[in-house]
């Protein structure tokens, strides 16, 4: 039995509104569907582009390093782009497990953007 999807909660404390109108409500649900082994697989936001315009799309990939304990999103091939940047990494990521959190960075305009995070749900395939 396989993990199938990690419905994962991202918020941010903003005083400034420097995001604009990405994660108007000062968060965002990230959805990881990982491969297998599950340190790598794809991503999305449940709303259009929280996060980047590219989620849910196949140019919308996770790598989990286990050893640094941290799980990149990251995009990238596309419109004639080679080039793959990471748009968010969520750190302390030791496992899978409903209520583990941490901390990590959504990087907006060349900025780097405290958040935190914790893990909701988790969806096995049967």
């Amino acid at each position: 039995m396989g993990l199938k999807r990690a419905v994962i909660r991202a918020t941010y404390s903003d005083p400034d509104g420097n995001l604009g109108n990405r994660w108007k409500d000062g968060s965002t649900f990230i959805i990881l569907k990982p491969a297998d082994p599950a340190t790598r697989g794809t991503w999305d936001t449940d709303r259009g582009s929280d996060i980047d315009s590219s989620g849910g799309s196949d140019h919308a990939i996770y790598k989990w390093d286990i050893v640094n304990h941290v799980i990149d999103l990251m995009v990238g091939g596309f419109q004639g782009d080679t080039e793959t940047k990471t748009v968010c990494s969520l750190g302390r990521f030791n496992d899978y497990k409903p209520g583990a959190k941490g901390t990590g960075t959504f990087y907006f305009r060349k900025q780097g953007v405290p958040i935190d995070w914790e893990i909701l749900t988790l969806d096995f395939a049967q």
